[in-house]
């Protein structure tokens, strides 16, 4: 957390965005599902991966952006009971 604090500061500083690439934000959301999977399996939660057709170009920072995804995912799924679905989107 402490690290993510200090990467946001230096975004805003403009010093971090030099390091912003072009990243593919279904296949981020892809990649952060099949992580969780294993977890949503262990509590009986259906994972479930819903990107629209097309492209989900942005440019960004690609571990602030998987930690961000990845925070929502597993916070979902650890609340959710069992049999529930968390949908990724």
């Amino acid at each position: 957390m402490v690290t993510a604090v200090l990467r946001i500061g230096e975004i805003e500083r403009g010093s971090r965005c030099t390091g912003f690439a072009t990243l593919d934000l279904g296949l981020t959301l892809a990649e952060t599902a099949a992580f969780f999977e294993p977890m949503a399996e262990d509590k009986a939660v259906r994972l479930t991966l819903a990107i629209p057709a097309g492209a989900h170009s942005i440019r960004s920072d690609r571990d602030m952006i998987f930690e961000a995804i990845s925070n929502r995912v597993a916070n979902a799924v650890k609340i959710a009971p069992p049999g529930r679905e968390v949908s990724v989107g």
